[in-house]
């Protein structure tokens, strides 16, 4: 559906910003718990133009599951919401004008661009010295990335890690969390890394037994994100991707 068409007016997207509370059970050996999360609900009054527009519209409000809000607000970012909406009236003197009473069972706003920063210093060819017998061949390089936080909540970040790499390890050194993946990536492979779902997949397949320490956020502010890991290869192998968070 394309907002665009359309004029709404948003009446208590922040109303109640103070009364929401977060699990905020993101560390090490805690679990996510939902229970805990107040949704967000505001209310959308508008006019959806031509006719057409308004027949999309009311397919879009009869289908199931959330659908992404993007909002344009004075003095934010573009920022965007999953939302379902709960009901939705229509003037009975003009039906195209219309009210909604909208629901995020998240309530964080995230950013509708997101941040992208490629880690790991090229790697060259040679051996560690001091040598120590027997040899493993690889390279340990790293580097270290900014991801800026321009929101007023913790944020988690995405990271995407291409082989041929091992002894992969992710910092951030601002808030101290460190995580280490026990894998060995062969060319091609690709390890998704999803701070927010709490997920780890290569090549699709869920692989949660090579974490171990904690997961990765993104506080208020900047945000200095390091890589390290083993490879001969002259290539980066990692993508870092985060969208700023508010409530």
């Amino acid at each position: 559906m394309d907002w665009n068409k359309h004029f709404f007016n948003i009446i208590g997207l922040f109303d109640t910003s103070k009364d929401i509370v977060m699990s905020n059970t993101y560390s090490n050996g805690s679990s996510y718990n939902r229970s805990k999360i107040k949704e967000r609900q505001f209310n959308l009054n508008g006019v959806v133009k031509g006719l057409d527009n308004f027949n999309n519209f009311k397919r879009v409000m009869n289908k199931s599951g959330l659908k992404k809000l993007t909002v344009t607000y004075p003095g934010m970012p573009t920022f965007y919401l999953m939302v379902d909406f709960e009901n939705y009236a229509t003037d009975s003197n003009y039906l195209q004008k219309v009210s909604l009473q909208v629901v995020a069972p998240d309530p964080n706003l995230y950013a509708n661009d997101a941040q992208e920063i490629v880690l790991g210093n090229i790697a060259s060819s040679g051996f560690i010295v001091p040598v120590t017998l027997p040899v493993t061949l690889g390279i340990p390089t790293g580097s270290s990335g900014i991801l800026i936080n321009y929101g007023n909540e913790t944020g988690y970040p995405l990271f995407k890690i291409i082989g041929t790499c091992s002894n992969i390890i992710i910092t951030n050194e601002t808030t101290g969390e460190s995580m280490t993946i026990d894998v060995n990536l062969n060319e091609g492979d690709e390890l998704i890394i999803d701070n927010i779902k709490r997920s780890i997949t290569l090549n699709g397949v869920k692989r949660m037994d090579i974490k171990s320490g904690n997961w990765i956020s993104c506080v208020p502010g900047r945000n200095s994100i390091g890589f390290a890991r083993t490879s001969l290869q002259d290539k980066q192998h990692a993508i870092a991707n985060f969208r700023s968070v508010w409530l």
